[in-house]
């Protein structure tokens, strides 16, 4: 247990276009077109493939992926956009060399478009 903190247990479904799932995440209802939003996580799975960060969700087939996952004990960071009717595409992605387990993930939003930090 970790008082004033929100924990949240990885699921195997995952988030895509193909079908709907239930992965573990709380959302939180945007309302303006600027915003900041910021998520500080405590994640290091047992495991590799397993993600974990913030989905800026606007329709069932429109969202941008932020997640931080481990592949083959490597960390790293990638932003996916999944735009309607178009292939799924990377925005950036950065490995994580000095990953210790803790991370804080932000997102600026304005008129000309998202900041990732």
């Amino acid at each position: 247990a970790n008082p004033g903190h929100l924990r949240l247990f990885a699921r195997p479904e995952t988030i895509s276009l193909e079908q709907r799932s239930r992965p573990s995440m709380l959302g939180v209802r945007q309302i303006e077109s600027d915003f900041a939003f910021r998520a500080q996580m405590a994640f290091k799975p047992e495991a590799d493939g397993i993600a974990a960060g913030l989905v800026l969700w606007q329709k069932d087939d429109i969202y941008i992926l932020y997640t931080l996952t481990r592949e083959g004990g490597v960390w790293a960071l990638s932003v996916l956009s999944v735009p309607r009717g178009a292939p799924p595409t990377y925005l950036g992605q950065a490995k994580l060399t000095d990953y210790k387990g803790d991370i804080t993930l932000e997102v600026n939003s304005t008129r000309e478009g998202y900041q990732f930090t």
